[in-house]
């Protein structure tokens, strides 16, 4: 009888691959500068393996899966990916996704950069004259004076 073991890690961007299995984990949300990321394994050799990766990848409760899901879903930042694990050598490259930036652009409605004529009037810069930069004093004069360098 397998039962379901639960992990999470603090960089979901990446694979991991341990004792020739491969694991990815579904990235939920981004924290302290990466994706956090969760995965359900099924199979006890594989949960073995992963369970013995150490840091970032750590075995959670299923209370706490359960309380990363139901923050992803209030942050709703990422769209649901399937969890896979899988042999290594069963393994394929990854399809092409959407980048972390294209998915926060079209959820925070971000867009391109504006066209000129889209900046309102008062909005852009007047040309001026740039101001003039006063006079310095650079000190060589008084340094080969103070030297008796003096031609």
């Amino acid at each position: 009888m397998s039962t379901k073991r639960f992990f999470k890690t603090g960089n979901a961007s990446r694979r991991y691959r341990k004792d020739g299995f491969v694991f990815d984990f579904e990235p939920l949300f981004f924290s302290g500068g990466s994706w956090l990321g969760t995965l359900v394994v099924d199979d006890g050799k594989q949960a073995e393996s992963l369970a013995k990766f150490g840091p970032p990848v750590y075995e959670i409760e299923e209370a706490e899966y359960e309380e990363l899901k139901k923050k992803q879903n209030s942050n709703n930042l990422v769209s649901s990916q399937p969890q896979t694990q899988t042999n290594e050598s069963e393994s394929s490259e990854p399809e092409s996704a959407p980048s972390v930036a294209e998915s926060l652009e079209s959820e925070l409605g971000f867009s391109k950069v504006k066209e000129d004529s889209d900046i309102p009037e008062e909005v852009k810069p007047k040309n001026q004259p740039m101001p003039q930069e006063p006079e310095t004093f650079s000190g060589e004069d008084q340094e080969q004076e103070s030297l008796g360098l003096d031609d």
